[in-house]
C-alpha cells in the first residue's frame, strides 16, 4: 500500500519539462537515411534490360504483336474453335448429363456402414476377401 504524500511543484514541472524536451528533439533533423526507394540492380536489369527491353519490354512486344493480329495467333484461334465445337456438340452434353446424374446418384445414396462395428460385411460383399482368412474372421466373431 502506497503512503499518501503531499503533491509538490515537481509533480507538475518535471512532466512539462519532459514534454518540452521531447518537442525540441522532434524538431531536429532526424533524417538518418535516404527515403528514395530503388530496386536491386540485378532485378532492375532483368525487368528493364540494359538497352534490350528486358522482361517488361518483351511482354509489351508480344502484347503489341498480338493486338496487331486481332489479339490471337493462329494456334489460339484453332484451340478456341476446337473448344467451341466440343462444348456445342450433343455428345458432350449427353456425357456431361450422364456424369451429373451419376454424381447425384452417389450423393443421394446412403452412407455405407462400418462392417467391423456392425458385424458382417456390407451388402454385395458377402464373398469378398478383405485380406483376412475366414478362420481369422470367425475368430473375431466369437
Amino acid at each position: 500500500m502506497a503512503i499518501p504524500r503531499e503533491s509538490s511543484w515537481m509533480d507538475y514541472i518535471l512532466p512539462a519539462i519532459g514534454a518540452y524536451k521531447g518537442y525540441q528533439d522532434g524538431k531536429k533533423d532526424t533524417n538518418l537515411g535516404s527515403t528514395q526507394r530503388t530496386l536491386d540492380p540485378r532485378i532492375a536489369e532483368y525487368l528493364y534490360g540494359n538497352g534490350s527491353g528486358g522482361l517488361l519490354g518483351s511482354a509489351g512486344k508480344v502484347f503489341n504483336d498480338q493486338m496487331r493480329t486481332g489479339g490471337m495467333n493462329a494456334d489460339m484461334r484453332r484451340g478456341l474453335d476446337m473448344q467451341r465445337q466440343v462444348l456445342q456438340s450433343p455428345q458432350f452434353s449427353q456425357g456431361f448429363e450422364a456424369m451429373r446424374a451419376n454424381g447425384m446418384g452417389l450423393m443421394n445414396a446412403p452412407m455405407a456402414g462400418n462392417p467391423f462395428t456392425q458385424g458382417g460385411q456390407p451388402p454385395g460383399m458377402a464373398n469378398a476377401n478383405l485380406g483376412m482368412s475366414r478362420n481369422f474372421l470367425a475368430g473375431l466373431r466369437r
